[in-house]
């Protein structure tokens, strides 16, 4: 596989990236350059910061429960603490509203408000996103 570079120097946030396509992106993102703000709520994103770190790309961990608006802004704001800004956001927490962990936390939810949650996560990179 050729690898570009096509993101050297860009600040990315990557949500969800503990696991899966979060993972996957992540990874994608340090082979092509990225600076990387890894935001999961699973401590399982350090072991992807060092995976990324081993690629040899700048990479921070966050630890954040995107649920809630103050975690999100946690997320955005250790970003442009290190990076100073963000280039490039990957919002890709989430899953299905069925199943676990929500399932385990008894916290089932319906789709409207799972939209409304998406919506104000998001919010909290538009302050950031707007000085660019």
């Amino acid at each position: 596989m050729i690898f570009t570079g096509r993101f050297a120097g860009k600040a990315a946030v990557v949500t969800g990236a503990a696991q899966g396509i979060g993972r996957t992106v992540a990874l994608r993102l340090s082979q092509e350059g990225g600076r990387l703000a890894l935001v999961d709520r699973s401590l399982l994103v350090e072991e992807v910061r060092h995976e990324a770190e081993g690629i040899g790309a700048e990479a921070i961990a966050i630890i954040a429960d995107l649920e809630t608006f103050a975690g999100a802004t946690l997320a955005m704001d250790g970003a442009r603490e290190r990076f100073g800004h963000i280039d490039i956001l990957v919002n890709n927490v989430g899953g299905t509203i069925w199943g676990s962990p929500m399932r385990s936390t008894g916290k089932l939810r319906s789709k409207r408000k799972s939209a409304v949650r998406c919506s104000r996560r998001s919010g909290a990179a538009v302050p950031c996103c707007q000085e660019c």
